[in-house]
């Protein structure tokens, strides 16, 4: 069975019956997206999207116009899908975000009625997607009564028979790649009371990195221990806190996709998330750290938690042996090993 056949047999029972067929739009070898015959509901959805690089950019917005001037069926290499015989699970007119393919793929389903997205579904397309979503809908179920006035979406509905889930539609504009106050103001919300079990959070990062690289030189493990000494504030942790998961709302940040969401967190781990996720997938030359030390949104961050550089430093370390560890466990081994480098580098400096 094909890769079409594949989808077509994960998605057509949740999809909505639909006027025409739908439309597959290749990336490579896989499908990115599946759209309507429906120009202003794509319109809608597509407008939510922003790729970051300039020449993805161009590509996107000329897609963009000749999706609207043209429609679906005469863009050129878009494939017509057929549809959906009755009505599946999901109501409203949808286009579809096909994730890349791997353990934790998923189809992010924009819903649109009237000419606005009103709904996101997501649907689980392999075995770990089913446990992401899972983990994100008690997340987002434990914000809603915790943080009831965070900017986040909130859970309007789980199938977990059908890996699905509907959330709520965060309003606002795509996020551009700067770490601003607001970034750091919406961080900050996420403290919560008393302090976290420093020897606790560490101890699976140690076992990773006697693991990883056979085992910390003493003088290191002695810096490690003595940076980590005394107590730090809990936080709530988005777990992959980055511009292309993030709203502007005015002068404020709004977040979604917290399938990483953690209830127990340490300072700093969202915001080098931010910068480390970024150097990698940009390739820019400056160190992370360094980029976050030059940042005065960081620096103000770290003041309102009360805490110095040289805990940011030990904090940042923290965060690249935690991250490496995830980053080898699904299998991404560019990822992990770009973590454990920057590591390495910021612990012998």
């Amino acid at each position: 069975m094909g890769e079409l056949d594949v989808l077509r047999a994960q998605l057509w029972p949740v999809l909505p019956a639909s006027e025409g067929p739908y439309f597959g739009v290749p990336k490579g070898e896989t499908l990115r997206w599946i759209l309507p015959n429906d120009r202003r509901a794509s319109a809608a959805a597509l407008a939510g999207w922003r790729p970051y690089s300039p020449a993805s950019r161009l590509k996107f917005a000329a897609f963009k116009a000749m999706l609207a001037i043209l429609g679906p069926q005469h863009v050129p290499k878009v494939l017509a899908l057929g549809a959906p015989e009755g009505g599946g699970a999901l109501a409203g007119v949808p286009v579809v975000y096909i994730g890349t393919p791997g353990p934790e793929r998923k189809a992010v389903i924009h819903l649109v009625e009237r000419g606005a997205v009103t709904a996101i579904a997501k649907l689980a397309l392999a075995p770990g997607a089913r446990a992401a979503l899972a983990a994100e809908a008690a997340m987002l179920k434990r914000l809603e009564r915790e943080l009831p006035d965070l900017a986040a979406p909130r859970l309007l509905r789980r199938d977990a028979e059908r890996g699905l889930t509907l959330q709520s539609v965060l309003p606002g504009r795509p996020c551009g790649r700067a770490f601003t106050t607001a970034h750091a103001e919406y961080l900050l919300r996420l403290c919560r009371p008393g302090q976290c079990d420093l020897a606790a959070a560490a101890e699976p990062i140690r076992a990773f990195w006697a693991d990883a690289a056979g085992g910390p030189p003493p003088a290191l493990l002695a810096r490690w221990a003595q940076a980590g000494q005394g107590g730090m504030p809990r936080l709530w942790l988005h777990g992959d806190f980055a511009p292309w998961n993030l709203r502007r709302q005015g002068e404020e940040i709004a977040a979604y996709d917290w399938e990483a969401g953690q209830a127990e967190g340490l300072p700093l781990q969202d915001i080098a998330h931010f910068f480390t996720i970024q150097a990698q997938l940009f390739a820019e030359s400056r160190r992370p750290l360094a980029a976050m030390r030059a940042n005065r949104a960081v620096g103000r961050y770290l003041e309102r938690l009360d805490l110095d550089w040289a805990q940011g430093q030990w904090l940042f370390a923290y965060h690249c042996l935690w991250a490496a560890r995830a980053a080898r466990g699904r299998g991404d081994v560019d990822a992990a090993d770009f973590l454990l480098t920057q590591f390495s580098r910021e612990m012998a400096a």
